[in-house]
């Protein structure tokens, strides 16, 4: 459904019509449930599957944020960042490294670098941790305790 909105292929108010036209169907609160989660926001199978989880762990966050420095100037696109919070929530998928260029690494360092000096906590989450139920939720609670708690 991420999907979906994100190329435009459906509207919300169309994904909420036909959740009401079925509403009376067996299991039609899993369509329910869908709706309160969905988000076009979200890049990819990986981000939709971890604003899912982070949903349901009941942490609120807000995908796709731009990060900018005390200038106003560009620093990173997140995708997410924990509501009122300085985390930040990057899913990492095997794509973006696949073809085994040592550059997309350097920058991606270079780029969490920048988020760092600026005071954001940079979580990173896998495939593995999405498999695991409660994994994606402790990451993210660990990153949000006190520094002193650390």
């Amino acid at each position: 459904a991420d999907a979906a909105l994100r190329q435009g292929a459906v509207s919300l108010e169309q994904l909420t019509e036909q959740v009401d036209a079925v509403a009376t169907w067996p299991h039609s609160s899993r369509a329910a449930s869908m709706l309160r989660l969905v988000d076009g926001r979200r890049e990819s199978v990986g981000e939709s599957r971890c604003g899912v989880a982070l949903a349901m762990a009941g942490i609120d966050v807000t995908p796709q944020v731009a990060i900018r420095d005390e200038h106003g100037d560009f620093v990173a696109r997140v995708d997410f960042l924990v509501d009122g919070t300085m985390v930040v929530i990057e899913f990492d998928g095997k794509v973006k490294y696949a073809a085994g260029d040592p550059t997309v690494l350097w920058h991606e360092k270079r780029r969490e670098d920048r988020l760092r000096r600026l005071g954001y906590v940079v979580v990173r989450i896998t495939w593995a941790q999405l498999e695991r139920p409660g994994a994606v939720a402790a990451a993210v609670r660990a990153a949000l305790r006190p520094t002193d708690a650390r």
